[in-house]
C-alpha cells in the first residue's frame, strides 16, 4: 500500500488525488480536462512532461483558485532528497471553480484573469512586496537630501542658514 502524503493543507483545500476521489473521477481525467479548460499549464517536450505540467496558470493563481506546493523525495539508505517537484494545491475557491468545470466541461468558460501587476513582484519567501528599481533608488534620493539637510545643507546645494 503506497503512503499518502501529508502535505498540511488548509481546510477545504485539495491536491489532484483528494479532488479525483472527492469528486469521483480518476486524477488522470480530472488532471486532463482541467488542461483542456486552460486551468492547468500543458508542458510538454518531446512527448515528456516538463517542470510546468499540471501546474495552474499564472491568472488562475493571481485569482487565488490555486497554487503550487513543493515536495521533495530520495532514496537510498538516508532518504536524501534528490529530486524537487510541485504540485498543485485547489484552494476552497478553486475546488468549487473545478466543480464547476467537472460538471460540465465543454460549457464551462473561464473568467477573464486580472491582469499582471508589472509594479509588485512576489517572492517564494512569503508573498513580500518588493519595490521596483525606480521606488528604491526615489526613496534613497529622498533619504539623502534628507541626510544633507539634517546637516545644514539645502537640497540646491547650498548651506543652510542656522
Amino acid at each position: 500500500m503506497k503512503k499518502a502524503r501529508d502535505l498540511k493543507l488548509k481546510p477545504g483545500e485539495h491536491d489532484s488525488n483528494s479532488a479525483a476521489e472527492v469528486l469521483g473521477v480518476s486524477k488522470l481525467k480530472l488532471l486532463k480536462t482541467l488542461r483542456e479548460v486552460g486551468f492547468l499549464q500543458t508542458d510538454t517536450k518531446h512527448g515528456m512532461a516538463g517542470d510546468r505540467h499540471n501546474l495552474p496558470r499564472d491568472g488562475i493563481k493571481r485569482l487565488g483558485w490555486a497554487y503550487t506546493q513543493k515536495l521533495t523525495f530520495g532514496d537510498g539508505p538516508n532518504r536524501e532528497r534528490n529530486r524537487e517537484y510541485y504540485i498543485v494545491i485547489f484552494t476552497r475557491r478553486g475546488f468549487l471553480e473545478v466543480k464547476k468545470i467537472m460538471q460540465d466541461p465543454d460549457g464551462y468558460e473561464m473568467p477573464e484573469m486580472p491582469p499582471i501587476d508589472l509594479q509588485t513582484q512576489i517572492t517564494p519567501a512569503g508573498n513580500v512586496r518588493k519595490r521596483t528599481i525606480k521606488q528604491r533608488a526615489e526613496a534613497a534620493h529622498r533619504s539623502y537630501l534628507k541626510d544633507l539637510k539634517n546637516i545644514g545643507i539645502e537640497i540646491d546645494g547650498s548651506v543652510a542658514d542656522n
